[in-house]
């Protein structure tokens, strides 16, 4: 028995991501997305005639034409409807998706540790990966787009100087780009990750990107409602910045 089956069977709606067939027709996918919105609607009929407010579960299904999906809210009359079109390779329950956040201690700097050797060689991650050994082949990632899916990035940090962060999108609870968004990090963890993946070198510090010649398209994505959209709508977009 499949999760989708499963959640079905505790609770009437559950959140379902649409794996297309090649070679779908549009008219197909709009009976997908067709069925997905009516499974919404009724959520949302049964939410209001409950006293409870429409949430970000009962939103306008996703369709998401580089990755070959659609995401949205079903029933189990809808699903096999969808599955009746004829133009999923597979439908499945969107599975839970939570932060693992990293341990916060207080650390010692190769900058503050008075090594001066250790001032301006590459950090442990660098030498760990063996990505000083490309470096010195002069492999930088320059010309190279990078997708960074994250809690955003804070692009007044120097190490994003030079063209670092050439791309930025905030997703709202249903995927949808947050109109005039700039970029900006509000927990600290899409900055460190910015920097491990194409950190600048900076003179007389230690080297932390591995591909510091890359440009970096950020999306702020991991947090608050509706998860699977803002995420699958922030892998869309990237694809289609040709992100590697």
């Amino acid at each position: 028995m499949s999760m989708l089956t499963t959640t079905l069977k505790q609770v009437e709606f559950a959140n379902a991501i649409v794996a297309l067939k090649d070679g779908v027709t549009k008219k197909q996918i709009q009976r997908i997305v067709g069925f997905m919105r009516k499974a919404g609607d009724q959520s949302s009929r049964r939410l209001a005639a409950n006293g409870v407010p429409d949430s970000a579960d009962s939103v306008e299904p996703l369709y998401l034409e580089r990755l070959g999906l659609v995401v949205g809210l079903v029933d189990s009359g809808q699903v096999a409807n969808i599955r009746a079109v004829g133009a999923a390779a597979r439908v499945a329950g969107a599975p839970e998706i939570s932060l693992i956040r990293p341990i916060r201690g207080k650390g010692v700097s190769a900058a503050d540790s008075g090594d001066e050797k250790a001032k301006s060689a590459a950090n442990w991650g660098i030498e760990a990966l063996g990505i000083a050994r490309l470096h010195g082949m002069g492999l930088s990632g320059k010309q190279i787009k990078i997708g960074h899916l994250d809690t955003g990035v804070d692009p007044s940090h120097p190490r994003f100087g030079k063209g670092a962060i050439a791309g930025w999108l905030e997703t709202d609870h249903t995927g949808k780009a947050v109109e005039d968004s700039e970029p900006y990090d509000d927990d600290g963890h899409g900055t460190h990750t910015a920097g491990t993946i194409a950190g600048r070198d900076l003179k007389g510090l230690p080297k932390i990107g591995a591909a510091p010649g890359a440009s970096l398209y950020v999306a702020k994505c991991i947090e608050g409602q509706g998860v699977h959209n803002r995420v699958l709508a922030s892998f869309e977009w990237a694809a289609s910045n040709e992100c590697r």
